[in-house]
This record gives structure tokens, sequence and C-alpha cells, in this order.
């Protein structure tokens, strides 16, 4: 490992650079007075921007050590001015070469994907150029968004550390999520997925991999459903996505649902409206049980929150084992116990 210190990064929208002691108004005025910016953080909103330039005059005193590294975050728009900070919390562990991740954007920021590029670009740059060997992060359950910002980066879920940490609410859990040297070589050899909307060329393709489902352990389906009809109501509506690989063929589909005997359902909370229901999801045979259905409901539910949703809800068959445990494991709630379409299922939802 070689020690390289907060240098110049740049990234299609973004330069990650030093900070500089001049950048106190802007930091204090975008985010570091914003009370809900640093709501799940453990440093309270300042009061003024001189306790925003006594904080950067700490950082920058420490540049001149080649294992400290803390960013801002700066857009390619002219200005220079930053947006939000990243680094690594706590200096890295020569030990066993881990580098802890924290960051913080302005809310006028928030859901661009900036974090999430700046993120990125860090992760990149403590593997290839300083040659950690494990990056993680962690962050209080109740702000979702960021763990899904570190899932994004390829950081995977490892576990929720209860009432482990403190921040700005009081005591509180912790989800943790890591990334090791050999999971981006790994990643490297597998094919590159998107999660997309689906097109209307596609239509015959996702019909079929419906298809492919039926006959399955615990599938309700038949030859009769879903069927060309559900897939055109879904798609006018832009609530069918699909996960492509880089070959362009389609993985797994998943539709944001809203079946009127569904949405009658007594049983979903009236306090976590409004809420939706997702439905048909479908992977492929050759690549089940490799979590790409755990993946498909993130991505969903991630669509969901920025459309404002409070809640997401569904049906299981209730045979079906593996889902449930599945589900549980994702933190989703049995709310009530239904019978449509001929069949039992469990009714379950997840805060969102």
């Amino acid at each position: 490992m070689e020690q390289k210190g907060t240098k110049t990064l740049e990234t299609q929208r973004l330069i990650l650079r030093r900070f500089k002691v001049e950048d106190a108004p802007a930091m204090f005025q975008n985010w570091a007075s914003d009370d809900e910016v640093t709501k799940y953080l453990t440093w309270p909103a300042h009061k003024n921007v001189q306790e925003t330039e006594n904080t950067l005059k700490n950082w920058c005193a420490n540049y001149s050590q080649a294992d400290y590294y803390q960013w801002a975050i700066v857009l390619k728009d002219g200005t220079d001015e930053p947006i939000g900070s990243i680094g690594v919390n706590n200096r890295i562990d020569d030990k066993i070469r881990m580098a802890h991740i924290g960051y913080c954007i302005g809310t006028k920021w928030w859901h661009q994907g900036i974090t999430l590029e700046a993120l990125q670009a860090i992760v990149d740059f403590l593997f290839d150029e300083v040659g950690v060997n494990r990056v993680e992060s962690r962050h209080d359950p109740r702000n979702p968004y960021s763990g899904a910002v570190m899932r994004k980066c390829g950081l995977r879920y490892e576990g929720t550390l209860r009432q482990s940490d403190w921040n700005n609410q009081g005591i509180c859990d912790a989800a943790y999520y890591a990334i090791l040297a050999c999971d981006r070589k790994k990643a490297r050899h597998q094919d590159q997925t998107r999660f997309l909307p689906a097109e209307p060329k596609e239509k015959e393709e996702i019909l079929q991999l419906y298809h492919s489902q039926v006959g399955s352990a615990c599938c309700p389906w038949d030859e009769f459903y879903p069927a060309m009809e559900e897939i055109e109501a879904d798609m006018s509506r832009g609530d069918l996505f699909i996960l492509k690989n880089e070959r362009s063929e389609i993985l797994a589909a998943i539709s944001i649902d809203r079946e009127e005997e569904i949405e009658a359902l007594s049983c979903w909370s009236k306090d976590l409206q409004p809420s939706v229901g997702l439905s048909r999801l479908a992977v492929a045979k050759r690549i089940q049980n490799q979590g790409i259905a755990r993946q498909m409901l993130q991505y969903a539910m991630e669509i969901l929150r920025n459309r404002g949703c409070k809640s997401v809800h569904f049906l299981v068959n209730r045979e079906n084992e593996k889902a449930i445990r599945s589900y549980a494991h994702m933190d989703f709630r049995m709310v009530g116990e239904c019978r449509l379409f001929e069949q039992d299922f469990l009714c379950y939802e997840k805060e969102l």
C-alpha cells in the first residue's frame, strides 16, 4: 500500500480537490449550516461561518500528511464552489488496509447521482492507486438514500449493528456496507448490468421471460398470465423496468403495480400513504439464486422513493418459503393474508 494523500481527482461532472480556508462561506451556506444535511451525521450544523472556517483550518493543516484524505466536491460549472465533502474517516488502517468513507452534500444537489459519482471516484482511487484491500461505509437505517448510494457503488450490505452508533438523533443502529479488492476483480469478469425502463421493442422478449417462469416452484403464473396486455399497460404508465447485461439481453423484469383488488385490501398501513405495489418480478432461470431478485426490488424501491412514495407492498405466494425468508431479511413486514385470483397470498409491506 502506498499513501497518496488528497490528490485532485476528476469525473465526468466533478472535481474532487483539497479544501481551502477560503471555501468557508460556500461550505457554510451549501451544507454545513443545514440541519437537514446533518440530521444523521455526528457533528451538529454550524451556527456561524467562523465554525466552518475553524473546521477548514483543521482539515487544511492535515493535508501535509500523506495518509490524510478529505475532498471537496466541486461541480465542473466554473464556479469552483464546493457543494459537499467526502473523505476517509480516522485515516486508513495500515494493518488490514481498510478505509472507512464518510460523505455529505447540500440538499440542493440530492438525488442527482452526484454523491454516487464522487464515491465511485474515491473507491477507484483507494483501490487502484493507494492499494487498500477493503473500503467500507455505514449509515443510519433511517437514512436509506445513503445506503442506496453505497449499493450502487458496488458495496455489499454486511449487516446492521443495533444501537452501536451515535448521531444527531441520538443512539442509533448502523448498517454496514463494504467492498473488497477481490470483489472488484470478480465484478470485472461478470456481465455489466443496467436497470432501465422497458421499451416497446422489448415486449416479446419480456413475455418470453415471463413464460419461462411458468412451472417453477411456487410460481402462480400460467400460460395466460402475465400476458401482453399486462406488459403494454405497465409500459404505458412507465412502470415496467428491466435488467440488461452488456449484450443487451434481458435478465430480469419488475413492474410497479396498480391493480384495484390489491390496492383495496384493508391490511395496508393508512399512515404510510402514498403506497404502491410491486408485481411481476421475473429473473432468468440461469441466474436465479444470485441475489438478482433482491437487486430488482432495491432498484424499484429507489424509484418509488424518488416519486415520493412512503411505502411499498406486494403479495407473496404463501408456499414460497424461500421468498418469504428473503423479504424478511430486507425488513419487509407481513401485515395480513388474502385470497385473490383463486390463490392464497401473504401481504408484505415496507416503509421507504
